[in-house]
């Protein structure tokens, strides 16, 4: 078996619920030794979170939080304690990064803030995420990614006109923010390789789900649009053949239907002469269109 491209990196896992560990659970999938640190005082969120294996609640029995740690080692530390903030510096002169997901301040309060790391090994790598980075007024705002579903804007734009938003399912920001995560660490250890030194990275992960928005973003800086999810739903409309004149458009809506496969009325919809345009599928009544989703 080949070596893994990471194989040799050293990870200090401080970070807890989702976009810290499912980063560093990417980083451990191509070889890296990353050390989870919890505490037994205080059980991981995840730990006590369905579903559990063969129904029975017990904090080594959650999928969620297996799902997010594997491949890594585990260790409990209860920080509050001086010797266990001891253990904890021993462990980032192991380490090549660490990684934290606490409310901004929490870590220095421990003395592991990066001003106290850079002491312990000047050239470590910091890897810290919360909802809205580290500086700035809204920084000490504690939050899940069931909040900032709502704050970036994508509960706004779902549901119906005549109805309240209903959001995307769960923690949806904790999906996007991992994967620049996974690639600011990267480019860090090989800006460490080239430089001898290393850096903290702060990833707000308000700031990397708009990043899924930067179309209605920019929509609404370069045209004022405020975007609304039936707007979207009709308006958002990909490029296909180009003609003389101007491109194919299909509409989203039409690519709603092709995943509705066993949904005849919702493919027939499609097929339907006054649907197959644009500019009609851009009208199409709400009302039937709800009847395809539900039949």
């Amino acid at each position: 078996m080949g070596k893994n491209i990471l194989e040799g990196i050293k990870i200090a896992d401080f970070s807890w619920v989702g976009v810290g560990p499912i980063t560093t659970s990417y980083l451990a999938q191509y070889g890296a030794e990353v050390v989870r640190v919890e505490s037994s005082k205080r059980p991981e969120l995840l730990r006590v979170t369905p579903p559990f294996r063969g129904n029975t609640t017990h904090v080594n029995k959650s999928a969620y939080f297996a799902n997010f740690n594997v491949n890594k080692y585990g260790m409990c530390l209860n920080l509050n304690h001086p010797k266990a903030c001891e253990i904890a510096k021993r462990l980032v002169m192991w380490a090549d990064v660490v990684a934290e997901s606490f409310t901004p301040g929490v870590m220095a309060k421990w003395g592991l803030g990066y001003s106290d790391l850079v002491k312990i090994k000047p050239d470590i790598i910091m890897f810290s995420t919360c909802q809205q980075g580290q500086t700035g007024p809204h920084a000490s705002l504690a939050a899940l990614g069931t909040q900032l579903v709502s704050l970036a804007g994508f509960t706004y734009l779902t549901g119906w006109p005549d109805r309240p938003p209903t959001g995307p399912y769960g923690p949806y920001t904790d999906i996007p923010a991992p994967y620049f995560a996974t690639t600011a660490i990267l480019a860090a250890l090989r800006h460490r390789r080239k430089t001898g030194r290393g850096i903290h990275i702060d990833i707000a992960q308000f700031e990397t789900a708009i990043q899924f928005l930067a179309p209605l973003v920019l929509d609404y800086f370069a045209n004022g649009t405020v975007a609304n999810g039936w707007v979207i739903g009709a308006t958002m409309l990909l490029p296909t053949e180009p003609s003389a004149a101007k491109a194919k458009i299909v509409g989203a809506l039409s690519l709603f239907t092709l995943m509705m496969n066993g949904k005849p009325c919702a493919r027939s919809w499609a097929n339907q002469d006054g649907q197959k345009a644009a500019s009609s599928r851009r009208y199409f009544p709400e009302k039937e269109m709800r009847m395809s989703w539900n039949s």
